[in-house]
């Protein structure tokens, strides 16, 4: 999006397994193709992959994706290929493409998250190996400001490359560029936004502690938005859908377009704690109760943490001792103390990679 904003006559195509794309990317002038999407499951606090909507297990998605990308990068015939967060894709998928064609013709760049924790895709030899044969180098979307230098440093150790910081990613930065109206019209008049993007192993426990205690707030402070992901709506217990419902003061949505202009609106807010989540709330500047997964790496609760204590507006728990009586207060406390919008956070990411992939091709 920043790259079709910045240099309108680049030529662009976003590859994404999201089964949400259309909806996250909304009006931005850019084209996309859809992938099949893995799926995967948490259980004991680790991710595991299983049989998707296609009936095809992780392996045979890997390798079903990894010839629809080959076939992709050389009908396209692309100049620079930005990946996200593991060199070799989640299971090896961008290796048939990696491998095809003229050594150093597609200068690829890899993109790493803020917080990495403990992903073999991302730290195995495998990695390594891929990264030193056909990379260009690293973008870090980050802060040191705030997170300090053990990201870049542990990336350098292993890598052996510096990583270029470019600060956060925030897609809703970017919406708000394409569409200024988003942040004129921002008049806080939504009581709060909830957003519950993808299943976990808590998830359906949490929507239901979730519709207690919005009924214990009520509608004094205003409409309660909640924005569920596809799974999330399919998988959620009747019963609990139905009591969102019955509330006239609650409004049930699939994660879509509008989810922006609701958070920019709302007084507070109430996210689970995945990176493009978290990138919200900061631009938005919205105090927010963020609830975290419980992963064994534990990536998300340091992420949090250290931003908690930046901004001073955020608020997280696990989902496990997410019980409606604890979100009440939370989300109360937050409501009657009209907290400060806590301060700012680097989130120039998409320009300044955008800038830095322009720079690379600006060679023959």
């Amino acid at each position: 999006m920043a790259v079709r904003r910045l240099f309108p006559s680049m030529r662009v195509l976003f590859v994404s397994g999201c089964r949400e794309a259309a909806e996250l990317i909304a009006g931005a002038p850019l084209d996309w193709i859809k992938l099949p999407s893995y799926e995967s499951q948490v259980v004991d606090g680790k991710s595991r992959g299983k049989e998707g909507c296609s009936r095809f297990s992780s392996k045979e998605i890997g390798i079903i994706r990894g010839e629809l990308i080959r076939a992709i990068v050389r009908t396209h015939d692309p100049r620079c290929v930005l990946v996200d967060h593991s060199p070799q894709g989640k299971h090896r998928e961008l290796l048939p493409a990696l491998r095809d064609g003229e050594p150093g013709r597609i200068k690829w760049v890899l993109g790493m998250r803020a917080v990495i924790g403990d992903v073999n895709s991302v730290w195995s030899e495998m990695a390594l190996s891929t990264f030193k044969a056909h990379y260009q180098g690293i973008v870090w979307y980050g802060d040191s400001t705030i997170l300090g230098d053990d990201p870049l440093r542990n990336i350098f150790r292993r890598y052996g490359v510096r990583p270029l910081e470019v600060g956060y990613v925030s897609r809703m930065q970017e919406l708000i560029h394409l569409d200024q109206d988003l942040k004129e019209t921002a008049g806080k008049d939504v009581a709060g936004t909830v957003s519950v993007p993808w299943m976990g192993e808590s998830t359906s426990s949490l929507l239901r502690e979730i519709s207690k205690g919005l009924e214990m707030l009520g509608d004094r402070h205003g409409q309660w938005h909640l924005y569920l992901g596809f799974r999330v709506i399919e998988e959620t217990e009747p019963e609990v859908k139905e009591a969102l419902k019955a509330m006239p003061f609650c409004i049930v949505r699939q994660v879509g377009p509008r989810y922006i202009k609701s958070l920019l609106n709302s007084k507070v807010s109430l996210i689970y704690g995945g990176y493009n989540s978290l990138t919200d709330v900061l631009c938005a500047r919205r105090p927010s109760v963020v609830v975290l997964r419980g992963m064994q790496d534990r990536e998300q609760e340091d992420h949090v943490a250290k931003l908690a204590d930046y901004t001073g507006n955020l608020v997280f728990l696990e989902d496990r001792d997410a019980d409606s009586e604890r979100l009440y207060r939370e989300l109360r406390s937050l409501l009657d103390s009209a907290a400060p919008a806590g301060r700012g956070v680097n989130l120039n990411g998409a320009e300044n990679t955008a800038k830095v992939l322009a720079g690379l091709m600006e060679g023959p």
